[in-house]
């Protein structure tokens, strides 16, 4: 028996950066595989091993090592059974490239097995081998098992004809840790191997496998005794069908049906296999399982007649995702691994300017369409809203009193906006900012209530209800307010009236939305230029984060919720930080307009 592990290799972890990092074909996985096309390789010195982990203690009774031209010179192979203790089995002085096979004179006992380097046969490589072999068995004690799958659920069979059922469990486990019966041993028999055998000619019967530490952890084959007469039809051909047409997911369940010629075939059973489980995995039905990207062969064989099977190639894609706002929808895309993702039209939305695509939600670093993909990946949307047209407030009437305001309402909103509606909280005030011209639409159907508003949009909002005055060239200037902007005269006037301020690096931050905050101080200070009563004080810590609102904007929000300008988020929070949405600015200038 050849115990070929997959699990529990190690090496000298200082050689791991300098000799495999970026080149995943020499790890050491790849001297068990069974392909004698890769291969394993040590760092560049004489002091080197390789240890592989039989999982459990087996007895031992012979090596074989595949050498690659850097192969040893002197080496010992030892065995363990604690990973620390080691004993020499072998001790090669002169070894050789290509096949070096050792069978011992006395069978040893081992958990653990080593190759020891002590000298290279090059000096300018390290230690390469193809193939690692171990050869012995397993201790003949039942393991404990969690699962048990059968390669097949049911099956189909002539009488005198066998077929081998094979169990895979989890853990992996030996022959003595399962137990096969039969339902009725003179239709159909079993062997402690999964040898299925038809007694009888004709019947059904079912094949149990299950755990001898636990009977309940098992799997059933049902077997059917098919009666025939004369001789059997014997199989010519397998076909799949029902392949997939593309990329499947991650996750996707996929079905795969055998087609067993010719139709009147004895046994048209096969066994479905997958060439990477950790890609596609498949059962005993066809039924295939997408794990993860990568390309995997998926076979059907003969049960009778294994000379015969089907293959097809599945292939398991990468999701490319697109996040942007809730407006914006882009389809996922399912891309192989190494191919690229399709750049899609530049979308549109209302309101706003499409910036790009990027690999981050803080858009610091752009996407690039030419890079191959290598794994789930999100790309996100940039977006900056655009600037709305607020057409002027007459300078004969800076201020707007209850009787106009609720005036204009009651004769109708005048509104067409489809995302504004009479059940919304905001539906008053939108409609009276929009009937005295203080707003508009961001289209002629959307007003986009939740969207934020941009400081420049504030400022120019009171500039108009101020009358759109005329803006001297001195004050303050801001470093990222030019000339012939559409919010230039009124960030200007705004800053000479000392209604607006800006950042100590000398900018203005015309497009960042302006918080809530802000609004109450731009607004408190539009007061006072009109000369407003602005005593009134309110109670900041009747709110949860009142004290959360910083020295600049204290005075204003006292004033501000002591007008009823703003108020808490649920009753609770005013948000000082959050960003003034196009509805809470709506109900903030007409609740300004109304009082006196």
């Amino acid at each position: 028996m050849i115990l070929q592990t997959a699990g529990g290799f190690t090496r000298r972890l200082r050689y791991l950066d300098n000799c495999l990092k970026g080149d995943p074909s020499l790890t050491p996985k790849k001297a068990v595989d069974g392909d004698e096309d890769t291969r394993w390789a040590s760092g560049r010195d004489d002091d080197q091993w390789y240890i592989v982990d039989l999982e459990e203690s087996c007895t031992i009774t012979g090596f074989g090592i595949l050498w690659e031209g850097a192969h040893g010179k002197e080496y010992k192979i030892q065995v363990s059974e604690n990973g620390t203790d080691w004993t020499d089995v072998i001790h090669e002085t002169n070894g050789s490239a290509g096949w070096k096979n050792y069978t011992l004179s006395g069978p040893a006992a081992g958990h653990y097995v080593r190759m020891l380097g002590i000298k290279r046969g090059n000096a300018r490589y390290g230690y390469s081998m193809y193939e690692f072999q171990v050869f012995g068995y397993q201790p003949q004690n039942p393991k404990p098992v969690t699962s048990i799958r059968l390669s097949q659920n049911t099956l189909s069979l002539l009488k005198g004809w066998s077929c081998a059922l094979t169990a895979t469990t989890q853990p992996s486990s030996n022959a003595y840790s399962l137990k096969w019966t039969s339902s009725d041993p003179t239709i159909v028999k079993v062997d402690n191997n999964g040898l299925v055998t038809a007694i009888g000619s004709s019947g059904t019967a079912m094949i149990t496998v299950e755990s001898v530490l636990d009977p309940t952890v098992k799997d059933t084959c049902e077997v059917t005794i098919t009666p025939y007469a004369g001789r059997p039809t014997k199989v010519s051909d397998v076909k799949i069908v029902n392949e997939p047409t593309g990329l499947l997911k991650k996750g996707q369940d996929w079905s795969l049906a055998a087609n067993v010629l010719p139709a009147g075939a004895s046994n048209r059973n096969v066994n479905w296999s997958s060439s990477d489980p950790t890609v596609a995995a498949i059962d005993a039905n066809g039924a295939v399982h997408a794990v993860s990207a990568g390309r995997a062969v998926i076979r059907a064989t003969s049960v009778s007649a294994p000379a015969f099977f089907a293959e097809i190639t599945v292939e398991v894609g990468h999701t490319v995702r697109f996040e942007s706002a809730e407006t914006v929808q882009i389809e996922e895309q399912l891309v192989a691994d190494g191919a690229y993702a399709v750049k899609p039209e530049d979308p549109s939305r209302a309101g706003y300017r499409f910036e790009g695509w990027y690999r981050d939600p803080e858009a610091s670093e752009a996407f690039d369409f030419t890079q191959p993909i290598h794994a789930d990946t999100v790309i996100y949307l940039k977006w900056t809203s655009l600037p709305q047209d607020v057409p002027a407030v007459p300078a004969e009437n800076p201020s707007m009193d209850l009787g106009l305001i609720l005036g204009i309402i009651s004769g109708g909103s005048g509104m067409s906006f489809s995302d504004v509606t009479s059940s919304d909280w905001f539906f008053e005030d939108v409609a009276a900012a929009y009937q005295l011209g203080l707003m508009n639409g961001v289209s002629a159907y959307e007003f986009a209530p939740k969207a934020p508003l941009s400081r420049a949009m504030v400022a120019a909002l009171l500039y108009r209800m101020a009358g759109s005055p005329a803006a001297y060239y001195g004050g303050r200037q801001f470093t990222d307010v030019a000339d012939g902007k559409w919010y230039s005269s009124a960030i200007r006037w705004a800053s000479q009236m000392g209604i607006v301020t800006g950042f100590q690096d000398g900018s203005f931050r015309p497009n960042e939305n302006v918080t809530r905050a802000q609004l109450a101080a731009m607004l408190f200070r539009f007061a006072q230029y009109q000369s407003r009563d602005i005593r009134a004080r309110g109670d900041l810590n009747a709110y949860q984060d009142g004290s959360s609102v910083q020295a600049w904007a204290k005075e204003a929000m006292q004033w501000a919720v002591a007008k009823g300008l703003i108020s808490g988020k649920s009753g609770v929070r005013l948000d000082p930080s959050g960003s003034a949405t196009r509805a809470e600015a709506a109900a903030v200038l007409v609740s300004f307009l109304r009082q006196s």
